[in-house]
């Protein structure tokens, strides 16, 4: 049995502790957050205990999961090293932070990062979700490689700077994908339009994507060179400017990736 400390109930947290709780190698022992509520309520979900005292972490657990924001990574870190043992492996589920961060604190540390956009209104499907894995040491890699088998088999033994190349390409293909479809949505309700018009869209074109090289499949004004249209789209785009300008630099980066079209 694969005991666990979660730290954190955010929403990666809410989904991640559920996710392993229901595996019956693995139990979680606490869940430890600052706001007692939202501890409460995720240990709740996995028959765990809750605190929002650091002193009263369990001791005793096989792996302690820093569920949190980038930004406190290190400063629960160092808060937690003062009443664990030396020799308990300590993770963060962060995909641009570097593993290392842990290092002046634990000897043995490691990141469990699943490489995913979460929400507290739609449960997470782990059996679909890759997990990035790295660890101080090949005996607690390999431990972790065991841990992510009882959620997922799509586990990738991933260094630092790998991992860091894909949480890049992740903010390129869904933070800034996202905000192009609120853009969208805007631009539609502007109008009274509904944004199911596009959705099928939407999923046709990430579908694509699956299937084909991106670049081979861009389509729309900017790659075909349209300028009237494109003109057009700019003379629209005059009442926001912020948008117009990312209209201009993102029709201007397709033609360059694409001279011969």
């Amino acid at each position: 049995m694969i005991q666990i400390v979660i730290i954190g109930a955010g929403k990666l947290a809410s989904q991640l502790a559920p996710a392993l709780s229901r595996s019956e190698h693995v139990k979680i022992l606490q869940v430890l957050n600052r706001n007692v509520k939202k501890a409460k309520e995720l240990a709740s979900k996995c028959a765990a205990a809750y605190t929002d005292s650091i002193e009263q972490i369990h001791k005793e657990a096989d792996l302690y999961i820093i569920a949190v924001s980038d930004s406190v990574i290190v400063e629960v870190a160092s808060k937690i090293q003062g009443v664990l043992p030396k020799n308990k492996l300590v993770v963060h589920t962060s995909g641009a932070t570097p593993s290392t961060v842990l290092s002046p604190f634990f000897e043995r540390y490691g990141v469990f990062y699943p490489l995913q956009t979460f929400s507290r209104s739609k449960e997470a499907d782990f059996q679909e979700i890759p997990l990035l894995l790295d660890a101080s040491q090949n005996s607690d890699l390999e431990f972790l490689e065991t841990l992510a088998k009882e959620i997922t088999l799509k586990i990738y033994r991933i260094s630092d700077e790998e991992r860091a190349r894909v949480h890049l390409a992740a903010v390129f293909a869904c933070n800034f994908s996202n905000y192009n479809y609120s853009i969208a949505q805007k631009l539609l309700a502007e109008k009274g339009l509904a944004f199911d018009l596009i959705r099928p869209l939407i999923l046709e074109t990430a579908r694509l994507a699956q299937e084909f090289n991106p670049e081979q499949i861009q389509t729309g004004p900017a790659i075909r060179k349209d300028q009237p249209t494109i003109d057009r789209h700019l003379e629209a785009l005059e009442f926001r400017p912020e948008w117009r300008t990312l209209y201009e630099q993102l029709t201007e980066a397709i033609q360059k990736s694409n001279p011969s079209k």
